[in-house]
């Protein structure tokens, strides 16, 4: 049961990743590892992948990601037992920015976020996000809209059952 709700999770990420990055995005893939479930893009040899993310056709940043999952303490719910989200530029192998949270953590914070704001990467990717902002709004794209569709319809039937 654990497998399968995790799979349904990695089928969720798998469908915003895809909506907003495009159909190439890798797909999320459960993987048991024991008493947790790894869901993260993986390889057909079950590696970690990373998500590249293009600017004008140009591989830019990469997004690590990877959960690990578990039972909620009643044994009821998927939970997240640690997270890893990190944002890479392209060939550098030290994250920008990195998520990380460890759900048995016992002292505050359980998460935390760190940015790597000094370094030269990211001064180029705020002026490159800059000189890339539309100067009007754009009407939502139908993959964007139907994306959010189905992720506020899977989170209203999951808060429905909590």
């Amino acid at each position: 049961m654990l497998d399968e709700l995790a799979a349904t999770f990695a089928d969720d990420l798998t469908a915003l990743t895809q909506g907003v990055l495009g159909e190439d995005a890798p797909r999320f893939a459960a993987l048991n590892v024991g008493r947790r479930v790894r869901v993260s893009p993986m390889s057909a040899d079950e590696k970690v992948q990373r998500i590249p993310i293009s600017v004008n056709g140009e591989p830019v940043i990469s997004l690590m990601i990877r959960y690990y999952c578990c039972w909620d303490g009643s044994s009821t719910f998927l939970a997240t037992d640690q997270a890893d989200i990190h944002v890479h530029y392209a060939g550098i192998s030290d994250p920008l920015i990195r998520f990380e949270y460890v759900r048995s953590s016992r002292e505050p914070p359980g998460a935390h976020i760190q940015v790597h704001a000094h370094r030269d990467e990211m001064a180029y990717l705020l002026r490159l996000a800059d000189a890339g902002r539309p100067r009007a709004r754009l009407p939502p794209t139908e993959a964007s809209t139907a994306v959010g569709d189905a992720l506020a319809s899977r989170w209203s039937s999951h808060a429905a059952g909590a």
